[in-house]
């Protein structure tokens, strides 16, 4: 059924609700990935801005040991080495020239959805930050696919799942929201002909520029259009109600067909579920679609599924969704300490190289202090200054002695990496170290 109203409060109140319940495991998550990806808040190193400004003003070499991409990658590869198959096989003979059918669109609808990449996407998204998910969209928002279904990965950042779930399966949620924002050529090709059909219906004139962030369609042509395209928030909300699905037939193809009289306008249910085309029903908790593009509801479906479509991925379930953590989260201190010593290690080098100078007090003078001060470690420049005698001594500038560091550092870097491949079970011989053999 078609709408152009006000989305609820109370819908947008629980989805903001879901949101805020994910907020905090979401930015632990991005801190993982971005330690993954070398890249913590853009400084591409595994160091934070103000961390490596520090690193900046003292070494300038904010470089690290990144083991936790070399032993995330690896686990990737592990599990990625097993391709799983899939068939669609008859129970009985009648059923064969269906199975052969459904298997051949199977495999057209996987291989246009590039399967294999969107598997190991989401695979390692939650290698990374403890969660992932796998759906089945009968829209593509990127690409329409074979049948106009298709098979992804759907990102962390654009999936909310209900947070009071306490099984692993997901079996108990009441919902989730996958959203995204979409340029104003999207809304207008996925749902113009919606608000078209909801025009002619109720007699009204709504807009696509009703749907959208701000202002009136602009030219196509125009610089401006290009350059200032407006959007809009998308978002998908699922959950299950009661209903009945009733199998229909078809009056021109013969065709058995799953219906809802949701779905139609009550002119449409009073042709289209007449009872001599109805062939039996079957009442049971169905998957909903509602369709909230800004702040309007502007569709909503009942779906011939009693589950939802969608899988999600965990690593290490922690008893509801978003207290479940990926490799990362169980490693990521013992790679902060490893840079720290790393850090500790370059620092003293470069004082043990470059150390300063103490001198007695009068041993130099105020016309050569600059030259001592800018040019100490230059071997060309001359360095003059006075001899000081005390108690029978001469004393003399000389190199400030800098300690060396404590063999405890390389000694700990060596324990952080073993306690990362100890935590994630990548040892060095799983990463082809043959010395682990011996």
């Amino acid at each position: 059924m078609i709408y152009f109203e006000d989305a609820p409060k109370e819908l947008i109140g629980k989805i903001e609700s879901w949101k805020s319940a994910k907020s905090t495991w979401l930015e632990e998550a991005n801190y993982s990935m971005e330690l993954y990806l070398n890249d913590v808040e853009g400084t591409g190193t595994t160091y934070s801005y103000n961390q490596k400004e520090i690193i900046k003003a003292n070494t300038n070499i904010p470089v690290s040991i990144n083991y936790l991409y070399s032993v995330v990658a690896q686990k990737l590869a592990i599990i990625l080495s097993s391709k799983p198959s899939h068939k669609v096989v008859a129970l009985d003979d009648r059923a064969k020239p269906y199975a052969h059918v459904l298997d051949k669109i199977k495999h057209a609808i996987m291989y246009s959805s590039e399967a294999n990449t969107e598997t190991a996407e989401a695979i390692k998204e939650m290698l990374i930050t403890g969660v992932s998910h796998i759906g089945i969209l009968e829209k593509d928002l990127y690409n329409i696919g074979e049948f106009e279904v298709s098979y992804q990965h759907m990102s962390i950042y654009n999936v909310t799942i209900d947070p009071n779930s306490r099984k692993k399966n997901n079996a108990d949620i009441e919902g989730y929201v996958y959203e995204k924002e979409l340029s104003e050529d999207q809304i207008n090709f996925l749902y113009k002909d919606i608000i078209e059909a909801y025009n002619q219906y109720y007699g009204t004139e709504h807009k696509i520029d009703e749907l959208l962030s701000s202002g009136n369609s602009l030219p196509y042509n125009s610089l401006e259009y290009i350059t200032n395209k407006k959007k809009a928030l998308v978002r998908k909300y699922y959950d299950k109600v009661a209903s009945v699905m009733y199998y229909v037939e078809n009056p021109v193809t013969k065709d058995i067909e799953r219906l809802f009289k949701e779905n139609y306008f009550p002119e449409q249910v009073d042709i289209i579920f007449d009872n001599q085309y109805i062939k039996g029903e079957e009442p049971n908790f169905y998957v909903r679609e509602i369709t909230i593009v800004g702040n309007k509801i502007i569709e909503i479906r009942m779906l011939p599924l009693t589950v939802f479509p969608i899988k999600t991925l965990y690593f290490e379930w922690g008893g509801k969704p978003y207290r479940s953590y990926g490799m990362v989260h169980f490693t990521k201190g013992m790679q902060e300490a490893m840079d720290k010593a790393l850090q500790l290690m370059i620092l003293n080098g470069i004082l043990t190289n470059n150390s300063g100078w103490i001198a007695p007090k009068g041993s130099i003078s105020e016309e050569d202090r600059a030259k001592w001060e800018q040019f100490a470690n230059d071997p060309r420049v001359v360095k003059e200054y006075v001899p000081i005698v005390m108690e029978n001594q001469v004393l003399r500038p000389e190199r400030e002695q800098i300690g060396q560091i404590s063999n405890f550092y390389p000694t700990l870097i060596q324990m952080m990496q073993y306690g990362i491949e100890n935590s994630t079970g990548i040892t060095p011989m799983l990463q082809g170290d043959l010395e682990e053999l011996k």
